[in-house]
């Protein structure tokens, strides 16, 4: 197990899905066994890090707090917290395959196996690998790579047609 895998692995993880974002946010101020660079699970596929005092979204939204730009993470204090965000993303990719696609996702979806018919999971998984979507609005398009990124290939061979419906 590599050095960042082990550190990613070790990090707190304080579930907070059952409070609302303002109490979200209040916790990370008052508990104190929420600590700079713990990870915060707000529900939903939604994950934060402590960044000294701030919390801040590795995936997802939540009213009020705080948001930094992907690649700001790894100039963020000489990637101080890349291990909680690495933990962050698990937890978020674990709560997507849970949940499976949001309703937008699953139209994107039904939408391109009826264009396609029989083959349009070869077809979508060629598109997830050539990142081609020709033929498919921008807005289609970005929601099936979120697809692709919130619950990935496996995924994807393992749906029934009929899990769509």
């Amino acid at each position: 197990m590599s050095e960042q895998n082990v550190l990613a692995a070790a990090i707190a993880v304080h579930d907070l899905s059952d409070l609302q974002p303002e109490d979200a946010y209040a916790a990370t101020q008052t508990n104190p066994n929420i600590k700079d660079g713990d990870v915060l699970d707000l529900g939903d596929g939604d994950v934060a890090v402590l960044v000294d005092a701030w919390p801040v979204m590795v995936v997802g939204h939540c009213c009020g707090f705080h948001e930094l730009i992907p690649s700001g993470w790894e100039r963020l204090d000489g990637g101080k917290y890349l291990a909680a965000v690495k933990r962050a993303h698990e937890l978020a990719t674990k709560a997507a395959a849970n949940r499976g696609p949001t309703r937008r996702q699953r139209e994107a979806l039904t939408r391109f196996r009826d264009a396609y018919g029989r083959d349009w999971k070869y077809r979508l998984n060629l598109c997830w690998t050539t990142g081609n979507y020709r033929a498919i609005s921008m807005g289609q398009a970005a929601l099936l790579q979120q697809v692709r990124n919130e619950l990935g290939p496996e995924w994807l061979a393992e749906i029934k047609d009929a899990d769509l419906d």
